[in-house]
């Protein structure tokens, strides 16, 4: 099975991660998940790639509206291997632990060309989890970069539960795929967000505000 390496990926923030994670289930309850917020709809823009040492693309734009489909634009730099913007679309649910501000993404549909269609055929979506933050114009993004890292190490309830471990032949990166529900997903954030979401730069992506919608 291939999962999301393969796709325009939210908010790129997996490109840089060694493991990327996801579910089969969402990562929110019907108790804690809210609204669209009114001050995340409109247009998003990261164009700070040579920063993170990503030279083929020149920058990703995020469209979220008001009922949560958020529309991901990918820009390829100047002689990049890909020669086409790619445009995926996520269905996305925010929701509150704490205080704290969270999304649980979707994929609902890909850019007609961006996968082979053997390629399709073998995608099984999972759920990304993101964490959010905004001050001002500038939308923070983190990526829960050591969620593997704890798994692996042993450091996670025992409660979250996870059924593979998944690699590609000749690359070290892995999927990590979770079964655990919502609700042992909230007692977990509660808990262990710091550990979860490190403050490290390959982990976060500052978005712009481009347009409000």
């Amino acid at each position: 099975m291939r999962f999301l390496r393969s796709l325009p990926l939210l908010f790129l923030v997996l490109c840089c991660s060694g493991c990327i994670s996801v579910s089969l289930k969402p990562y929110y309850t019907p108790e804690n998940q809210i609204p669209v917020p009114d001050e995340l709809v409109g247009l998003w823009r990261f164009d700070q790639f040579q920063e993170k040492k990503i030279a083929n693309i020149k920058a990703v734009q995020i469209q979220i509206a008001k009922d949560g489909t958020t529309r991901v634009s990918q820009f390829p730099a100047e002689g990049g291997e890909q020669g086409a913007t790619l445009l995926s679309t996520f269905r996305t649910q925010f929701f509150r632990i704490n205080g704290e501000l969270y999304a649980d993404c979707l994929l609902s549909s890909l850019r007609e060309g961006s996968l082979s269609a053997a390629e399709a055929l073998t995608v099984v979506p999972g759920h990304l989890l993101v964490k959010l933050s905004l001050s001002g114009e500038t939308l923070r993004a983190v990526y829960p970069a050591l969620l593997p890292k704890l798994a692996e190490e042993g450091k996670l309830p025992p409660e979250l539960t996870w059924v593979q471990k998944e690699t590609d032949p000749g690359k070290a990166a892995a999927v990590w795929v979770f079964t655990a529900p919502g609700s042992v997903w909230e007692e977990t954030l509660k808990t262990m967000s710091p550990q979860i979401f490190p403050d490290l730069p390959a982990a976060t992506y500052e978005f712009r505000r481009v347009l409000i919608q």
